[in-house]
């Protein structure tokens, strides 16, 4: 099952911790699920941000794009920005 993979939100990565999670415009039937930390009783290890705490530094929005867009697309738009 799919929505088991929501427990492994927070499992520790190379040096990061990952964040599993549906799409913020998901509208389908919301399914529990705990954290990494919460199912083992473990905390994240030193020097490992949590995901919730970081979102600024991780994510991008970019603009004015189609769906259409390729990476190749994206790369050159980026490119003269």
């Amino acid at each position: 099952d799919a929505n088991k993979c929501f427990n492994l939100s927070g499992i520790p990565f190379l040096g990061a911790s990952l964040k599993v999670s549906r799409p913020s415009k998901y509208s389908g039937p919301f399914v529990q699920s705990k954290t990494w930390q919460q199912l083992t009783s473990q905390s994240l290890p030193a020097g490992i941000v949590d995901p919730n705490e970081d979102k600024l530094n991780r994510e991008l929005f970019i603009g004015n794009t189609t769906p259409e867009m390729t990476g190749d697309m994206l790369t050159d738009f980026l490119g003269k920005a």
